[in-house]
């Protein structure tokens, strides 16, 4: 029957079910983060905020070329800018730092008794400052030793001193640096004992305090061939130095000797980075130094939220949080309505014509009056002049 019914259920391709394997609980993988400064930015638009609604809608219009600066927490300017073609501005650089390869140096002193390691702290390199690309590591070091001798045989003796060593650095879990001591010898004689012990008496001999520099040491540690990480963060990390010494004191067969040796050295660690001048978490102001042409100021927001009632016109405050960006710094504008045209000014009442002034005529003057000329007296002969007549014509 079983099997009658394991071959009907195949026919319709399906067959009995089988007790399937437990799963597997696969857990996600997760990457250690990289330790360094990722850059952050603030950004926002300029755009007409025609419905009002005080904060940006698909559809607005979006302002080209219009100022924008940044201003850090102390009101300084540190970048500016211009909205886009689509009306975005962003900020991601403070424009003042200067990037040129730099350094940052920290000394140290050390001294202690030899075979005892003494630790000190620096500070390690912070990400926020740029990228770390070396460290450099300077150890000047030497061992100080002071051997006295007190000679316990009947006779004067010759002694002799010698001393060598190392003095050996650990930074921050860098290799450890080495350095040889230079042997230093010194002799002297000594004169018999005279029955006392103690490196007081007249067969004591103190040769005082010997120094055996060791060598210079100047070591780098490239970014590209070693592991600095354990100098980079924001918190300390640790330089030790450690001397060893060894001192023969040879002399005749009877003698006390008493030998005290410290080490001691000055250590530089200096970093060698390219500052960084990307934005870095904190309070920041962005302003709008010009208003579009033919707009007035409307709502702004600070991230997404509205300014607060009371922030000047045209600046928008900005917390930038570790690690995170600040991207709706909106500066809302609108276009004024037109200024109502004023009724045209009445024209003032006509002014009324003065009355003609008459114009006096003139009076004719009467021509002169001719004098009359004298007559000759009657008796006179008159000379008639005929004018060129002939006689006839006058009836002669």
């Amino acid at each position: 029957m079983f099997w009658s019914l394991y071959r009907r259920l195949a026919k319709f391709g399906r067959g009995p079910r089988v007790a399937a394997s437990p799963r597997r609980r696969v857990l996600p993988r997760v990457e250690l983060l990289e330790n360094r400064l990722v850059p952050t930015t603030i950004a926002g638009i300029v755009y007409n905020d025609f419905p009002g609604v005080g904060n940006f809608v698909p559809g607005d219009q979006l302002y080209s070329a219009s100022p924008i600066s940044l201003l850090n927490q102390a009101g300084t300017p540190i970048a500016s800018t211009i909205t886009d073609g689509n009306g975005h501005y962003a900020f991601t650089i403070d424009q003042t730092i200067n990037t040129t390869p730099t350094t940052a140096e920290q000394d140290l002193a050390f001294s202690s008794p030899t075979d005892v390691t003494q630790s000190q702290q620096i500070n390690q390199f912070d990400p926020s400052k740029g990228t770390l690309t070396s460290v450099e590591i300077i150890q000047d070091a030497k061992i100080t030793s002071n051997i006295k001798v007190d000679n316990l045989d009947a006779v004067a003796s010759t002694f002799e001193g010698k001393i060598n060593g190392t003095v050996t650095l650990q930074a921050a879990g860098a290799s450890p640096l080495n350095a040889t001591l230079k042997e230093v010898k010194e002799t002297a004689t000594v004169n018999a004992s005279d029955g006392t012990m103690g490196f007081t008496g007249t067969a004591a001999h103190d040769f005082g305090a010997k120094d055996a520099p060791a060598d210079h040491q100047d070591v780098i540690l490239d970014a590209g061939s070693s592991d600095l990480s354990s100098f980079i963060g924001t918190g300390k990390a640790t330089v030790s130095e450690t001397g060893s010494a060894n001192v023969w004191v040879c002399g005749p067969g009877n003698f006390l000797s008493l030998v005290k040796s410290t080490v001691s050295g000055e250590t530089k660690v200096i970093y060698h980075y390219t500052p960084s001048n990307a934005l870095t978490p904190g309070q920041y102001i962005v302003v709008q130094t010009q208003n579009p042409p033919g707009t007035v100021d409307a709502k702004n927001t600070s991230n997404g939220v509205p300014v607060a009632i009371g922030t000047p016109a045209d600046t928008i405050p900005i917390t930038l949080p570790p690690g995170g960006d600040s991207l709706q710094n909106n500066f809302g504008e609108v276009t004024p309505p037109p200024a109502p045209i004023p009724p045209p000014t009445p024209l003032p009442p006509p002014v009324p014509f003065p009355p003609p002034v008459p114009i006096p005529v003139p009076v004719p003057t009467p021509p002169p009056v001719p004098t009359p000329t004298p007559q000759p007296p009657p008796d006179m002969l008159t000379k008639f002049d005929f004018l060129g007549s002939t006689a006839a014509e006058w009836g002669f």
